[in-house]
């Protein structure tokens, strides 16, 4: 897959909004969204894992993407977690990939599912995706998504999210802005099928200099509150697509079986 075939990946156009929303007008697609913990004990650190599915309507793939809200329930603080004690910034990673990052930057890991059409023949291509922190945006935590394809060093497409506050029963949200960007001339836009991605200490192994030796530890992940709300833990995403269209679901991580007594 090709750099530019890749930033596709996320959902990237190859013509403006305005052109390409007359021929995609009826083309909304179809969401699903499954939520878990790692592990599932009230007050403890844990890893959230999250997987986005999107099924197209009556195009053979989805529309490009252009930016994803997820709602997280209240309770849970990435803020407050041990995730990201360092920053990365946008330079390293353009120029060396995560592994120019801090180590102590990475916050989760995760990969992406695209189509795309060749000859009226739909082809699926896997990405994979690195969160780390990076400097602050407007007093709001923030993250670099690196999106890359492993067997392709010039494929990576680098995407921010922030942490923004969100209403009702959720925490707050993480808001990711796709930008319009042109794919290959003459070759069908590359589309989201599958997005999945864990923020916590799941896959992650930090290191702190003590006492003049380097220790390795797996850091802390986001905090699960003590008590478990009805109904469970509440998840939401909202997708936009370049033709207009928007798509949503939602979800709920059941309580543990050791809490439901407790609610």
């Amino acid at each position: 897959m090709s750099a530019r075939n890749l930033a596709s990946l996320v959902g990237l156009c190859a013509a403006s909004a305005f052109a390409f929303a007359p021929a995609c007008a009826f083309a909304v697609p179809s969401v699903t969204l499954h939520a878990g913990f790692n592990p599932e004990r009230l007050g403890k650190s844990t890893t959230v894992n999250l997987r986005i599915r999107v099924a197209p309507g009556a195009e053979p793939i989805p529309p490009p993407l252009t930016e994803a809200e997820v709602r997280y329930p209240a309770g849970l603080d990435p803020q407050l977690s041990g995730l990201g004690i360092e920053a990365c910034t946008v330079a390293p990673l353009e120029t060396a990939g995560v592994g120019a990052c801090p180590p102590d930057s990475v916050m989760g890991e995760g990969q992406a599912i695209a189509e795309f059409l060749i000859a009226h023949r739909v082809v699926r291509e896997l990405a994979q995706i690195t969160a780390v922190r990076t400097t602050e945006q407007e007093g709001h935590l923030t993250m670099l998504m690196y999106v890359y394809d492993e067997t392709a060093v010039s494929a990576q497409l680098i995407l921010t999210g922030r942490l923004l506050p969100a209403g009702g029963p959720f925490a707050g949200l993480l808001d990711i802005q796709v930008p319009l960007l042109k794919s290959l001339p003459g070759t069908p836009d590359v589309s989201v099928a599958e997005i999945q991605l864990g923020l916590g200490p799941e896959t992650l192994t930090y290191s702190e200099t003590i006492a003049g030796k380097l220790v390795h530890y797996i850091p802390e992940g986001i905090a699960l509150p003590k008590r478990c709300p009805p109904g469970g833990f509440p998840f939401a995403v909202t997708l936009g697509f370049a033709n207009g269209a928007h798509a949503q679901a939602g979800t709920a991580v059941p309580c543990p079986p050791s809490a439901a007594r407790h609610l």
